[in-house]
């Protein structure tokens, strides 16, 4: 698996197996030395966290006749799969009420995290707004704060005015990427009423290239995730929750369609992206009820 180390949040490098945690600060303080003294030898204790790996997968299909006519689907399914998940990474990643399941999903980085309502939308709200995020700085000793936001958010930022109607925080986030000195992460996706400050230092995220795969003798269940009968959760049909595997495709309600990829001429082609994130302690806060 690839990794954002520590301190930043989208950049490849070498995952290890465990991630070790700051030390206590000032074990290894430098002392003033005098000139031909001795350099005081100092220690320190590392705990460590685990990074558990997690994925995302979808399967979707094509007939022959059509990559026939469109040979290169696969990358064009590829590309859409890209898009989407980046979508539904940031959603998840930055949404506080997705909680973690053991075995299947991370916690949001946000996730039972320190949490203030909006103060409102005026400028004087704002403000008090950007004040409670700056004093979390301060609160969880962040080494890298960094704020995140939808883009929207962002965009309130750049043209709220003040009492002079002057643009007060404009001239930094375009010329900076900050406000108030906090660099800003904003996503389309994020979720849209959310403004949080996280530590960037603390931050842990693992993302393997998307892996593409093909069958054309693959036997499929026609079952979504959606929520629409029939579920992949469909209580007393399923033999392995979350799964509908071909043995348990006559029992849910309605019964699971069952289709034969050489039976009809049609490739299966499947997407997995090994992801995961987490905070070797959790060091952020969120306001909930944005509007700006």
């Amino acid at each position: 698996m690839h990794t954002v180390a520590a301190g930043c949040l989208r950049n490849e490098t070498a995952l290890p197996r465990d991630f070790f945690k700051a030390h206590t600060d000032g074990d290894l303080a430098p002392a003033w030395i005098e000139e031909n003294a001795t350099i005081p030898v100092k220690s320190s204790k590392l705990g460590s966290t685990w990074l558990y790996r997690f994925k995302r997968g979808i399967i979707t299909t094509a007939t022959n006749d059509l990559l026939r006519v469109a040979a290169d689907f696969p990358a064009i399914v590829e590309d859409m799969v890209r898009s989407d998940v980046a979508k539904a990474l940031d959603g998840d990643m930055f949404d506080p009420t997705v909680g973690g399941i053991q075995g299947r999903r991370p916690s949001s980085l946000y996730f039972d995290t320190t949490t203030q309502a909006s103060a409102g939308n005026a400028f004087a709200n704002i403000v008090t707004d950007l004040r409670w995020l700056r004093q979390q700085i301060t609160t969880h000793a962040m080494q890298r704060p960094v704020l995140t936001m939808s883009d929207n958010r962002r965009l309130g930022l750049e043209l709220v005015t003040n009492a002079d109607e002057q643009f007060p925080f404009y001239n930094e986030l375009m010329n900076n990427g900050t406000v108030l000195g906090m660099p800003v992460l904003s996503s389309p996706y994020h979720p849209d009423d959310v403004v949080g400050v996280l530590d960037a230092a603390e931050t842990l995220i693992g993302i393997d290239p998307l892996e593409i795969d093909t069958s054309a003798s693959a036997t499929l269940v026609m079952v979504d995730d959606d929520g629409v009968v029939p579920t992949m959760e469909d209580p007393g049909a399923v033999s392995v929750a979350g799964s509908v595997k071909v043995s348990d495709a006559a029992m849910t309600t309605p019964t699971s369609e069952v289709h034969s990829m050489f039976q009809q001429d049609a490739i299966a082609i499947r997407a997995v992206i090994p992801i995961s994130y987490g905070m070797r302690t959790l060091s952020a806060a969120h306001l909930g009820g944005v509007g700006w």
